[in-house]
């Protein structure tokens, strides 16, 4: 089968669904499928880049409003080929020009159509622009509601996005996690000098970085230290995350940039607990790694891994609305940890194994596949 991976953008801003497609791209190859993806975006990739990993730019975007861009090229009829020549069209991430652009073609010519929202039909990210988003979802509801099929990754996800949309099919999927292994410091695990929570991802509002930071100081636990990890966004800078630490800054507060997925490793082995209090994280692949390290996981209800946090106690899930939440959640992960530390390690690990395998995903993209072409096919549609 030829399939169409029609996304927004593979920058490395993308973070986490640059790392999905990625994952799909791979599952599909593991079932034998011939994979090509599209990328509407402002950058052109190397020639390795796009020839080991198949991807075709749409350079030349056009801005139209705040993010939304549209590319002439592609309206005109340019890239039409590679969706007539696919058989099945995944399209990743909503509310902009590649979206609308592939639905269009993919029920013009009867494609099997998978919707990957990433997180886009959450109660906070339709807290933003909502009448301008619910305006474009009344837009393509036609594809959504009768044609397509969405995944989402987690069962948190597809509640939030139900309150939004009705989808023909849905399904729900964890992404697969990779193990950061084979490092220098594979081993037992050495405790770290000074007890330590680990908050990896982008510095973002919607992760309450600066809100937990201010959090951990108001605490004041002594010989206790937050380390944050992850790229800066124009929403929260190095400067906002300096300025917010205030005299704590590189003592008990200490902010260690991008790491590499070596240096991650280690911080995961070491790192008494992972925190994350989003406010609306449809998944969270940090929070995955930390888990497949054995790292127990503390986070708001509204991270998506929390399900799998609760299933199999691998650290605890709260309920945060106020500041006042946020700092008895900390209380409570700190003194969760006083108590019983690291001493489920293996069993997180064997737990995030079995639910986050890529093998796990694999199966359950193939059968995904197969049922929608099987109601293609049933429902009068393209035979695959």
């Amino acid at each position: 089968m030829k399939v169409l991976q029609v996304v927004l953008d593979l920058g490395p801003h993308s973070t986490g669904v640059l790392v999905t497609v990625m994952r799909f791209n791979e599952a599909l190859r593991a079932l034998g499928h011939s994979v090509q993806i599209l990328s509407f975006d402002r950058q052109d990739y190397t020639a390795e880049e796009s020839r080991e990993s198949r991807i075709v730019s749409v350079p030349a975007l056009i801005p139209v409003l705040r993010r939304y861009a549209l590319s002439p090229q592609a309206a005109l009829g340019e890239y039409d080929s590679p969706v007539k020549s696919s058989d099945a069209v995944f399209i990743h991430a909503l509310y902009g020009h590649h979206f609308t652009w592939a639905a269009r073609r993919a029920m013009r010519w009867q494609k099997l159509s998978f919707v990957i929202p990433h997180g886009a039909l959450t109660d906070f990210c339709l807290s933003r622009r909502t009448l301008i988003k619910k305006a474009w979802l009344a837009s393509v509801h036609r594809f959504t509601e009768q044609h397509a099929t969405m995944i989402f990754s987690s069962q948190y996800e597809r509640e939030q996005a139900l309150h939004y949309v009705r989808p023909a099919r849905s399904t729900v999927m964890y992404w697969p996690a990779t193990e950061l292994c084979g490092t220098p410091h594979d081993g037992p695990r050495k405790p770290p000098q000074r007890p330590t929570l680990l908050l990896v991802g982008r510095l973002h509002p919607m992760k309450r970085t600066i809100e937990t930071v201010r959090s951990f100081r108001r605490a004041r636990l002594d010989g206790w230290r937050l380390c944050l990890a992850g790229l800066p966004s124009p929403e929260v800078t190095v400067d906002d995350l300096r300025q917010a630490s205030g005299n704590d800054w590189e003592e008990s507060v200490c902010y260690l940039g991008n790491l590499n997925r070596s240096d991650l490793s280690n911080w995961y082995r070491i790192a008494n607990a992972v925190v994350l209090f989003s406010k609306g994280d449809n998944f969270s692949h940090a929070v995955a790694e930390a888990l497949l390290a054995g790292c127990p996981a503390y986070v708001s209800e509204d991270v998506g891994m929390g399900e799998l946090i609760r299933k199999y106690e691998c650290g605890k899930v709260f309920s945060i609305r106020a500041e006042a939440d946020l700092d008895d959640a900390l209380a409570s992960t700190v003194s969760d940890i006083a108590t019983n530390g690291r001493t489920r390690s293996h069993d997180i690990t064997a737990a995030a194994r079995r639910e986050l395998s890529f093998s796990t995903f694999t199966e359950k993209v193939g059968q995904v596949l197969g049922g929608a072409a099987f109601q293609l096919v049933g429902a009068g549609g393209t035979h695959i």
